[in-house]
């Protein structure tokens, strides 16, 4: 997965920290939360993703070289957490390990609203913030492509 600042395939799903920054290393990473997939469903998530992956390729006419990676809400609590992203999904960030500084996308979650806020982050118009030194993924499952199933809980006798 390690692409260090080569133009990115396709949206990545975040599933540890190793990951995480070998995708991103030497580049600007954009990560969003996704709603649960036991509240958006498999075509929620879809819709999502392809956002995503129509904000890389917009993302590819510009100068620099942005890896895309996303998560499902609640996947990555401490990292949401210390990210500042209480506001509900999706959510949409952008980290830089190299200059350890991160932003948060306060917008619609669109491809035209991506791409401004990565125009916005080139041009220093994004508030930036240190990254915090507890922004760390931890070990995620894949998502099976299907929509989620509601645990069932026993009954306590």
């Amino acid at each position: 997965i390690k692409l260090g600042g080569a133009k990115p395939e396709k949206v990545e799903q975040l599933l540890s920290d190793a990951e995480l920054r070998a995708h991103c290393e030497g580049r600007t990473c954009v990560i969003a939360f996704l709603p649960h997939i036991l509240d958006d469903g498999a075509a929620g998530r879809n819709a999502n993703l392809k956002v995503l992956a129509d904000a890389m390729k917009a993302s590819k006419e510009g100068p620099m070289s942005v890896g895309f990676m996303w998560s499902q809400g609640g996947d990555q609590f401490e990292m949401e957490e210390a990210m500042g992203l209480q506001f509900g999904f999706p959510a949409v960030i952008a980290v830089n390990f190299k200059k350890e500084r991160f932003g948060v996308h306060r917008g619609t979650f669109d491809k035209d609203a991506i791409k401004q806020f990565l125009t916005s982050l080139m041009r220093g118009g994004t508030p930036l913030a240190p990254i915090p030194a507890s922004m760390k993924a931890i070990k995620a499952d894949p998502w099976d492509g299907k929509d989620g199933q509601v645990p069932v809980e026993e009954e306590l006798q």
